[in-house]
């Protein structure tokens, strides 16, 4: 899943009009090299391996339960905090089910198969003309695959290395389209801690909902399930990595387990 249907926070009061973000670190701004896109692969595949990319690769899929608290009004979610039940069908691809465990919907739910969308009813999946509000099931299955999926990205680069709230991080550039802002697809940053190799901090833009956006999110409560390293918990914010206390919502995994 690339870019083009990713991500939905709603952002309100953001203005539009404005030039497109751009998060690209400073060293790629002037293009990426041969020698940073080597080196960010280099990175990236570094990281996936201290996720657990063997046994990811050896799974069929992937069911958790999730709570999903958000701080702006408009979350797009029927109730808040949201409850529900995840069922990737397919790693590596959109497929996936989610039914509501509370609100006035509980026990109902959306799904993905094939690129369409469908509500869940009585068991049954019932097609739909248009997706889930804010696309809510890819999105959610994008970022559980992240650590993994990001790879799918055709221009990675290697970004130098940045401090946050004290900490020193590799930096891994990932985008589509191209390697300078365009208005389709979104910039990510990724920073890795240099020793366990954790993404334990994004910074990304939001074409979709709003081309001036800049959001970040940080991982924590990290847990290897199955021999896989999952972070159990992720909260978003508006703004750079620690440049802003201003959240937009987060999310928390429980009962999470693979399918083969």
């Amino acid at each position: 899943m690339n870019s083009r249907i990713l991500i939905a926070f709603s952002l309100a009061a953001c203005s539009y009009g404005q030039p497109l973000s751009d998060v690209r670190p400073p060293s790629v701004a002037d293009g990426i090299s041969e020698e940073e896109a080597a080196k960010g692969r280099a990175l990236l595949t570094e990281a996936q391996k201290a996720y657990g990319l063997d046994a990811w690769n050896s799974f069929k899929g992937a069911e958790f339960d999730m709570m999903a608290k958000w701080y702006l009004e408009d979350s797009g979610w029927l109730d808040d905090p949201q409850n529900f039940h995840f069922v990737a069908l397919q790693l590596g691809a959109d497929d996936a089910d989610l039914m509501f465990l509370n609100g006035p919907t509980m026990g109902e739910g959306w799904a993905m198969a094939g690129g369409k969308h469908f509500d869940i009813k009585n068991g049954e999946r019932i097609a739909k003309a248009g997706p889930d509000p804010h696309m809510k099931v890819p999105i959610k299955n994008w970022w559980f695959q992240f650590p993994f999926r990001i790879s799918e990205a055709p221009i990675i680069g290697y970004g130098g290395t940045a401090e946050i709230k004290g900490k020193s991080y590799e930096v891994i550039y990932a985008t589509w389209g191209s390697a300078e802002p365009n208005d389709k697809e979104d910039q990510y940053v990724i920073f890795m801690d240099p020793a366990s190799k954790r993404m334990e901090w994004l910074n990304f833009t939001h074409r979709k909902a709003n081309p001036a956006a800049v959001i970040s999110m940080n991982h924590d409560d990290f847990h290897t399930v199955e021999g896989v390293l999952v972070p159990h918990h992720y909260m978003v914010y508006r703004g750079a990595p620690a440049a802003t206390d201003q959240k937009v919502h987060e999310n928390t995994y429980v009962n999470l387990k693979f399918i083969r």
